[in-house]
């Protein structure tokens, strides 16, 4: 009698700590190392991982709690049904824990993308038709490149574009700077920005982010010298009810740390003038709190952008996955190599970047504790 439910036997937890080799930053903090916790989910046969990256200062959570909250968690977790599909077998198996992870979305997603990992491979057909479908769109997702990390002079933003288009060619499909910084007056970054589009085809996106740092009326004045400068976009120009009360503007603007406010998705997405959502699975609580949001905004012709948090390549990989699920092509998104993975092993980092290689559908459902160069106790 063939086996349709599956049980998780054991949890594992690697802590990993690395520096950086420059620091990275918003408006408000820098970063110099990055730490995670790995979770290795296993039934006895298959060793499935997860990555919990909470960024300190920045998300809601703490490596500390993300691991408290995934201790021993296989205990708690539903079986997996293998009659199911992928997504209702994961999602029924995460609900026994769901006021357990609500106060830590690091280590939802940490759980989630480990668990889809899992499905994967208990799997007996590796995809239905339509998975297939979504996972080979993902071929055509182009990269947002934020340059500097948000810790660079405005001056370098142009060569180092340069850089990297030298470097990547065609797979970018936007650039990406941070302005709004406290410690840089806003002529500075105006005068960065028009280098930049200057250095760059016209065909590339220009994203500008400020972390909402404007209020409304500093947003609707500097979104218009923005958008003369030739930026194509805005992230989280002000934040919560000031920018839904932004209105259109001459560039579109993409909501990002607001989303953050309990059910301000469903209200930005009828605002006029959002041009996106940006999503960081790490700070919005995991895999199907993005998959959800992706959806809501097709269903409105919203397009969304996936963006670290400088995570480590195992949460990279799964962000790689869930930019397959959007039922629409995303938006450039930050899913290539970033500072954050110099606090990784040399191999952990190559891996992260086998498949994009060969030009494979990005799944992260064939990974071993080895591969990552990491040393999973008995």
């Amino acid at each position: 009698m063939a086996v349709t439910a599956r049980w998780l036997s054991r949890t594992r937890i690697v802590l990993h700590r690395g520096e950086l080799s420059a620091a990275v930053g918003n408006r408000e903090n820098s970063w110099v190392a990055r730490g995670a916790a790995i979770v290795a989910l296993d039934d006895g046969e298959r060793v499935a991982l997860g990555e919990a990256s909470p960024l300190p200062g920045y998300s809601p959570d703490t490596l500390d709690a993300c691991v408290e909250a995934l201790r021993d968690i296989h205990l708690a977790l539903g079986p997996l049904n293998v009659a199911n599909s992928i997504e209702a077998a994961v999602r029924s198996m995460v609900a026994p824990v769901e006021e357990r992870l609500r106060a830590v979305p690091a280590a939802r997603y940490a759980l989630e993308t480990a668990l889809w990992s899992y499905a994967k491979l208990c799997a007996k057909d590796e995809a239905t038709s339509a998975e297939r479908r979504l996972e080979a769109s993902n071929r055509d997702v182009l990269r947002s490149v934020l340059l500097g990390g948000g810790a660079t002079e405005p001056e370098s933003w142009a060569s180092l574009a340069r850089a990297r288009l030298a470097h990547l060619g065609s797979e970018v499909g936007a650039f990406k700077v941070k302005v709004g910084r406290k410690d840089l007056p806003f002529a500075r970054e105006l005068d960065g920005v028009r280098a930049l589009r200057d250095a760059v085809s016209s065909e590339c996106e220009l994203r500008v982010d400020c972390n909402g740092a404007w209020s409304v009326d500093e947003a609707r004045a500097n979104i218009a010298l923005l958008a003369d400068a030739g930026a194509s976009s805005i992230e989280e120009p002000c934040r919560g009810d000031a920018l839904l009360s932004l209105g259109a503007q001459p560039i579109p603007w993409l909501a990002d740390e607001s989303l953050l406010v309990p059910a301000f998705a469903q209200r930005v997405l009828d605002a006029p003038g959002c041009g996106g959502l940006v999503l960081k699975p790490t700070l919005l609580g995991g895999l199907f709190a993005c998959v959800d949001l992706m959806r809501a905004a097709s269903e409105r012709g919203i397009r969304c952008a996936l963006s670290h948090m400088f995570e480590g390549p195992i949460a990279l990989k799964s962000m790689r996955e869930l930019a397959s699920l959007s039922p629409l092509l995303p938006l450039p998104s930050s899913l290539g190599w970033h500072e954050g993975l110099d606090a990784w092993p040399r191999r952990a980092r190559r891996s992260s970047f086998d498949l994009e290689a060969s030009h494979l559908p990005w799944v992260f459902y064939a990974i071993s504790a080895e591969e990552w160069g990491l040393a999973l106790e008995p």
